[in-house]
């Protein structure tokens, strides 16, 4: 039947749960550090000047986006990096305020921590009245090096507190606004399309998709059909065969495979393949995807 079909494109979009590497780098060369990108390198390469940048990477309970997220602990956490050009922090202040023109105008209504002594840049414990339910709130951070230059303020950062109570106990997924459903105490996992590495169609019709790595993800396509009802399979796996194929024997391994098979309306469509639904799994760390994913 695949000549009766046109794939017109072919995309996968992957489960991103916005990790990114906020390590600071060991030991570099010159020419390694030039090279290098994100948050601590730009600030490696930063001349040393009186003044510190702001402090980066901020996270709220870890979580660095926080913002998308509600926190249910009133007794949060916060996190920072330290300009890498200060060497060694001696000291920080934190403000916390009800909305972010009031951080603008160096009022904190929530929490001031004054200047307080330390290196530490991380687990740094919010120190004032409890945090009210169901609330946004605002934080910003500024530091001190241990020989006394002072850094700008960071950008604000938004979070949430969640409400309290048997629901927030029970619901792992709440809805914020109109369509903006966060997970309590977990980054949300957002999504992005990213298109196959390898595309190929043999002789007979059939096409072979290599994405570049196993991942969470979906897969959405757009085809062309001559006529309703044509079945198409559709084979996933995480191991290839020999051939540009997908290796269709599990074994004894945990490797994937699973085909799903799509039936196709006369001319052309977007499709996005829906997989059946798996039996509830015993392992320690697996989690049921919210459903408003995709």
């Amino acid at each position: 039947m695949l000549k009766h079909i046109f794939i017109l494109s072919l995309s996968f979009l992957l489960f991103n749960a916005h990790a990114q590497d906020l390590q600071q780098p060991a030991d570099m060369t010159a020419e390694q550090l030039n090279a290098s990108t994100g948050p601590v390198a730009e600030q490696m390469k930063a001349p040393i000047t009186d003044q510190l940048r702001a402090p980066t990477g901020l996270t709220v309970e870890q979580l660095r986006a926080p913002e998308q997220a509600v926190i249910t602990d009133p007794f949060l956490e916060f996190g920072w990096i330290f300009p890498a050009e200060g060497k060694v922090q001696g000291s920080y202040r934190i403000l916390v305020a009800s909305a972010p023109f009031l951080l603008e105008e160096g009022v904190a209504d929530l929490w001031d921590s004054g200047i307080v002594p330390g290196n530490r840049s991380v687990n740094i414990s919010h120190g004032g009245s409890p945090l009210g339910p169901q609330s946004t709130c605002w934080w910003q951070v500024k530091v001190w090096s241990e020989d006394g230059r002072e850094s700008a303020w960071s950008a604000p950062q938004q979070f949430n507190i969640a409400g309290y109570g048997s629901e927030m106990e029970e619901n792992h997924w709440v809805e914020l606004g109109s369509g903006n459903w966060v997970s309590k105490n977990v980054q949300r996992a957002d999504f992005h399309t990213i298109e196959p590495e390898l595309l190929v169609r043999d002789a007979d019709g059939h096409i072979f998709a290599d994405f570049g790595k196993s991942a969470f993800g979906i897969l959405e396509f757009t085809a062309t059909a001559h006529f309703d009802d044509v079945p198409l399979v559709i084979h996933f796996g995480e191991r290839r065969g020999e051939d540009p194929t997908v290796h269709k024997h599990r074994g004894i391994s945990n490797i994937t495979y699973e085909a799903v098979e799509v039936v196709l309306k006369e001319g052309m469509h977007h499709y996005r393949v829906e997989f059946p639904e798996r039996p509830p799994s015993n392992y320690l760390h697996s989690q049921d995807l919210a459903p408003h994913y995709p």
